[in-house]
């Protein structure tokens, strides 16, 4: 199978040519640099919220009443259904 890029003028073909294996490096290279800023915006996003002290993700008080409320309907539910 042969993919192709019309609008970029790409064309990755399976033979494992150099350029096939240029241009995935390279964007390779770029969606793993991508996701090292999201990372990065990410934690200082978050950063001046934890230096005031508050704690990030859920309450504990939702997670319990959450988890009752799960336990309490997989009570109600017939087995074999």
């Amino acid at each position: 199978m042969t993919f192709i890029l019309v609008a970029q003028g790409l064309e990755i073909r399976p033979a494992r040519d150099a350029v096939s294996d240029l241009t995935l490096t390279v964007l390779a290279a770029a969606a793993e640099f991508e996701r090292a800023v999201i990372i990065e915006r990410t934690h200082d996003g978050l950063a001046p919220t934890k230096r005031g002290g508050a704690s990030s993700g859920a309450h504990a008080t939702h997670v319990g009443r959450s988890t009752r409320v799960s336990q309490s309907c997989a009570r109600r539910v017939p087995p074999g259904t």
